[in-house]
């Protein structure tokens, strides 16, 4: 009679043994299935900060923009004679993913987001104030107000070194971001490149 006991039980016993292995590798499959929808999210988003960051430099680079500093340099006007008006949703993509910022593994590259996108919140600013003294200036002066207009003419004049400086830094400053973010893209391909080779 025992003899008939042992059998059920370690077949049993294995039964349930597989029975939790299935679970284990099935939870496994799920976790890491997640782990890389994750990871190809993040991608995504750098993809698209990337992109973000790419138009603000090319609008920073614009020949419109370089012809313009050009002609400050060079031309009848002490101070920055051009209105630029940006987009107020410029760094859209960067705001409305935030969240997934710190998700990012490697720690320079969420450190030079977040400072380079505070670069541009200095340069859309400082630009809003040189375009908004070149407004009220070339007003003053149309309606006579002398007093007025010779103040912010000063102001124009003190001011453009400075917005000149930050645009150059500005564009630096992105730039060598967007380095870092090839470079980034290229060792994760080259890695992903390499795992493919080994799996085969």
């Amino acid at each position: 009679m025992d003899c008939g006991i042992w059998p059920s039980v370690i077949s049993g016993l294995v039964g349930g043994g597989l029975a939790l292995l299935g679970v284990y590798f099935t939870l496994k499959g799920h976790r890491q299935r997640d782990k890389d929808r994750q990871e190809e999210i993040i991608r995504g988003i750098l993809q698209a900060i990337y992109e973000e960051l790419k138009a603000m430099y090319d609008l920073l680079d614009s020949s419109a923009v370089e012809l313009s500093w050009k002609a400050f340099e060079n031309g009848p006007h002490p101070y920055y004679n051009f209105a630029i008006i940006f987009s107020k949703d410029y760094s859209i993509v960067f705001r409305s993913n935030a969240n997934f910022i710190g998700q990012i593994k490697n720690s320079n590259i969420r450190h030079e987001i977040v400072k380079v996108y505070k670069v541009l919140d200095v340069i859309m600013g400082e630009y809003e104030k040189n375009t908004e003294l070149l407004v009220r200036y070339i007003k003053a002066d149309k309606t006579g107000q002398r007093e007025l207009a010779s103040e912010l003419y000063k102001q124009l004049r003190d001011f453009a070194p400075e917005l000149q400086e930050m645009h150059e830094f500005s564009k630096k400053s992105i730039r060598n971001f967007l380095y870092m973010l090839e470079e980034e893209e290229e060792k994760e391909s080259a890695k992903c490149s390499s795992e493919r080779f080994w799996e085969q």
